[in-house]
């Protein structure tokens, strides 16, 4: 397998990222249904259909004891219009599609299962965050799939240092999220950043490019797609009881504070109900 490999001074070489596999056709395609408002769930299986793995993955996962069904499914029209919806398996077809361009077996800590259990919930809570904050429905669709893809940089760090980010998740809490969070500190490499750049290789939306580059720039409040971000990493990392944070990037979303605390209790709470709760169970 290809991979991208670091340079000594730990900027990642652009000429390096072509090494990169580019994103399954499945995954761009997948994309594109996002972006249609009126796209019909018969559409979007008969998108997901063309990548057959793909498909049986989440058939398997619709007949899981998670749902617990009476007549198990047997086709993607069947898991999106009887248990999944539109929304769940395209997040979780786009992430399958994603997963296939990189191997990570050289960095055994490393949990692909509870990465990408973190990276669907926190796009699901980026395009709730995103509706609270009444953003456009492009905006919505940025939110969401820039959710998902925000810790690509962990994936190619697994790659490219295995080691070094072995040792990391050894020392930080288990908590997924908290994983997310914390990883750049003991790392000292810029996972945001390195998303960017691969996003910016399988050619992204340039605006979920613009959002990563912003987050890695700090300049939050200036893009609404990484303000929700940003915003989405903070409150996950709340105690229950302790205050919402007067930060701007969070005060730039319009958000109400009752609305705030109600998602930092709700969707943020580790304990919440998601839709990524199916893949631990498969």
């Amino acid at each position: 397998m290809s991979v991208i490999r670091p340079t000594e001074t730990n900027v990642f070489d652009v000429d390096d990222i072509d090494l990169l596999p580019p994103l399954p056709d499945i995954g761009l395609r997948i994309i594109q249904t996002f972006a249609d408002e009126f796209i019909t769930g018969n559409e979007v299986a008969d998108v997901v259909s063309g990548d057959p793995a793909i498909a049986a993955r989440l058939i398997g996962v619709a007949n899981s004891a998670y749902f617990a069904l009476r007549e198990p499914v047997s086709g993607m029209r069947e898991v999106i219009n009887r248990v999944l919806g539109v929304d769940t398996v395209r997040t979780m077809a786009l992430a399958l599609a994603m997963d296939r361009s990189f191997d990570t077996t050289a960095c055994p800590q490393f949990n692909p299962n509870t990465f990408w259990y973190a990276a669907i919930r926190r796009s699901e809570q980026s395009e709730q965050l995103a509706r609270l904050a009444m953003l456009p429905l492009d905006q919505r669709t940025l939110c969401h799939t820039a959710g998902l893809c925000g810790q690509l940089g962990l994936l190619a760090l697994a790659v490219l240092r295995p080691r070094d980010l072995g040792n990391a998740l050894a020392v930080l809490p288990a908590q997924p999220n908290s994983i997310l969070v914390h990883i750049d500190e003991p790392i000292d490499a810029s996972i945001v950043g390195l998303a960017a750049t691969i996003a910016s290789h399988w050619n992204l939306p340039k605006a979920i490019v613009a959002a990563f580059s912003a987050l890695e720039q700090g300049a939050y409040d200036e893009n609404p797609v990484s303000a929700v971000l940003a915003s989405v990493d903070v409150l996950s990392g709340l105690e229950p009881d302790a205050p919402l944070p007067e930060l701007a990037w969070v005060q730039s979303l319009s958000v109400s504070s009752v609305d705030l605390d109600k998602f930092r209790r709700t969707c943020c709470n580790p304990d919440a109900r998601s839709s990524a709760d199916a893949l631990i169970v498969d």
